[in-house]
């Protein structure tokens, strides 16, 4: 069951169901089910800590992760080698391959194949489309073939994990603050969402029916296979301008870092 959440400001989705969803899993917690919870940085699961504890109410069990560690907890569950290569490291092994014919567009050839991967692009049109549509040179092809099917290359590793999920009925996993630059990682939570009984997502909402942020909700209503919903405005006082997690303050419509009702 996969419920996905929009929010014009934080604190809407705080008091809507998110803070009520924390409590009944710390609750769930200590009958001997797990949580997950998911968020785009450590300060956004710190605001969330601080916010639970402002009402009185304690956090028991549930297990913070961001990405990256969302990433290698999953590897460690499946059997897979942690993705330890950075992409600094990935773009130089592409750069030895193309030493002799000094091509210098490793870093940006890199990055758009693990666009085309994130995206489920390459998975629908295959490898040799990839090839035509970024122009690959014939000599840079077999090190790509090698890139791309090695289980150190996140988008390869994040398509065997969603292979292997296995649906865990004393599991819900919730989250949090993530936009569409994590596009690139949906097949990692696809995976997460797919092992878990129940899934939810709480993301702000977009401006537009255009644009990335658009993109990024409709392919998870499609994938998740829900609808989006709104979550209601609610009674706290917004304070001035801040951005999606930067604890800088309450006004922005994706503010994390909210003020306290007064």
């Amino acid at each position: 069951m996969n419920h996905l959440h929009l929010f014009n400001h934080a604190v809407d989705a705080w008091e809507y169901n998110l803070a009520d969803w924390l409590e009944q899993r710390s609750v769930e917690c200590l009958s001997g089910k797990e949580a997950w919870f998911v968020t785009g940085s450590y300060m956004q699961a710190n605001w969330l800590r601080r916010m639970t504890l402002t009402e009185g109410k304690a956090l028991f069990g549930i297990q913070f992760f961001d990405v990256p560690r969302l990433r290698q907890h999953l590897c460690k569950l499946f059997g897979l080698p942690s993705p330890s290569f950075g992409h600094e490291t990935l773009r130089t092994l592409l750069e030895a391959a193309s030493l002799e014919n000094e091509y210098t567009a490793t870093s940006s050839l890199l990055d758009a194949l693990d666009d085309l991967a994130g995206s489920g692009w390459l998975a629908r049109n295959g490898l040799d489309s990839g090839f035509r549509a970024l122009r690959i040179p014939k000599y840079l092809e077999p090190a790509v073939r090698q890139l791309t099917g090695s289980e150190y290359w996140k988008p390869r590793v994040d398509l065997v994990l969603l292979e292997r999920a296995v649906r865990n009925e004393n599991l819900s996993l919730g989250v949090y603050g993530l936009d569409a630059e994590n596009l690139k990682d949906l097949n990692l939570l696809l995976a997460a969402s797919r092992g878990a009984a129940r899934s939810d997502f709480w993301l702000a909402q977009p401006l537009g029916k255009e644009g990335a942020a658009f993109q990024w909700i409709a392919a998870l209503e499609r994938e998740l296979e829900t609808e989006a919903s709104v979550c209601p405005t609610g009674n706290c006082a917004r304070g001035r301008s801040g951005k999606l997690g930067d604890g800088s303050g309450a006004g922005s419509r994706a503010c994390l870092a909210g003020d306290r009702c007064r």
